[in-house]
This record gives C-alpha cells, sequence and structure tokens, in this order.
C-alpha cells in the first residue's frame, strides 16, 4: 500500500511571525489558522481496493513537540465493505507517532 498527502496551510500575516517560531506555533489557537490534509491511497490489494475509491481530509494543529498533528475529518467511500474511519484513524495515528 502507498499513501501520500498534500494539503493546504493557510496562515493570517499577522500570526506568521508566532507561527514561525517553534516555541510559540502551538500557542496559536488552531481557529484562526487553516490547516487541512487530503491523503491519497494506492493499493493492488484486493482486500483494500476500496482505498483507491475514497476521498479523506483530516485537519491539523501544530504540538507542544513542534510536528503538526492530524486527525481525519471526513471518509468518503462508494461501498460499505470495510469502516473506512477505523482504517483512516488508524493511518493518522501512526503518522502522529
Amino acid at each position: 500500500m502507498h499513501m501520500t498527502y498534500g494539503g493546504r496551510w493557510v496562515t493570517p500575516p499577522e500570526l506568521r511571525g508566532d507561527m514561525a517560531d517553534p516555541v510559540r506555533r502551538h500557542q496559536v489557537d488552531p481557529a484562526h489558522y487553516y490547516f487541512r490534509t487530503n491523503p491519497l491511497f494506492e493499493t493492488g490489494a484486493e482486500p483494500y481496493a476500496w482505498l483507491n475509491d475514497i476521498v479523506c481530509v483530516g485537519s491539523g494543529t501544530w504540538s507542544r513537540a513542534g510536528s503538526p498533528t492530524r486527525s481525519p475529518r471526513s471518509c468518503e467511500r462508494p461501498t460499505a465493505a470495510i469502516p473506512a474511519n477505523a482504517f483512516v484513524t488508524s493511518v493518522f495515528a501512526r503518522l502522529r507517532a
């Protein structure tokens, strides 16, 4: 299985100094900036082939450790064979580690 992701991070000009400072960035209220990620899954494994057709969006914040954290927001897929939210939650948990 292969996973890539892109996204958008939009910070107002007045917060860019704080966001660039590793000591202060985690103190900025996440409601004041926009941080979304969009994972893309690719697999040839039949049990997980449904992942090739889903659209997922996660939101992110900066942690005290200085790295971004992500959490799943939504996941849409055309079938209900496997609970997508459980799988995507586990994928994002591994990304946080």
